[in-house]
């Protein structure tokens, strides 16, 4: 697991506001999942067909993994993988919007496109709340306790013998 220095850390808002819109991903998205699998014509037109049960279940696959990986480091608490899979159920859920743009159905663009802006707001929430405090020094590497970095003596204190 990745470990943040302490002035590294992610932000607790941020945390929980992460943590929320994965918990409301894994609900929402996991539902649609499961009711695509258990009855496809409650989603699709024509969803009594065998090719809608067949892309039912690849939805499911695509969906138990994401969702998996989202709630696992939503709960373990592994801030930079969980970034990550934001990131990327975020990207799945825009394109989900843009489908349903094209299909001009409102139901379907309107939601992914509302999930998609929380799963981005959560993951650029936590990247820039845990450089806060070194915003203008991201590129200089962390000196971490056993750095060779030179502190100035004590006044008073004498070095020369």
């Amino acid at each position: 697991m990745i470990g943040y220095p302490n002035d590294m850390a992610p932000e607790p808002r941020a945390r929980i506001f992460a943590a929320v819109v994965a918990g409301l991903t894994v609900l929402a998205s996991g539902y649609f999942a499961v009711l695509g699998v258990v009855d496809p014509a409650a989603l699709l037109p024509g969803g009594d067909s065998h090719a809608a049960r067949v892309y039912a279940g690849y939805y499911v696959v695509r969906t138990a993994v994401l969702l998996g990986a989202l709630a696992w480091y939503a709960a373990v608490r592994n801030w930079g993988a969980l970034r990550l899979v934001l990131v990327l159920n975020g990207l799945v859920q825009a394109g989900d919007a843009l489908l349903g743009v094209l299909q001009r159905d409102v139901g379907r663009t309107v939601g992914p496109a509302v999930s998609a802006i929380l799963l981005l707001a959560a993951a650029a929430w936590l990247r820039y709340s845990s450089t806060r405090s070194s915003r203008w020094t991201t590129s200089l590497p962390y000196p971490g306790p056993s750095s060779s970095v030179v502190r100035p003596s004590s006044p008073g204190s004498s070095s020369a013998s």
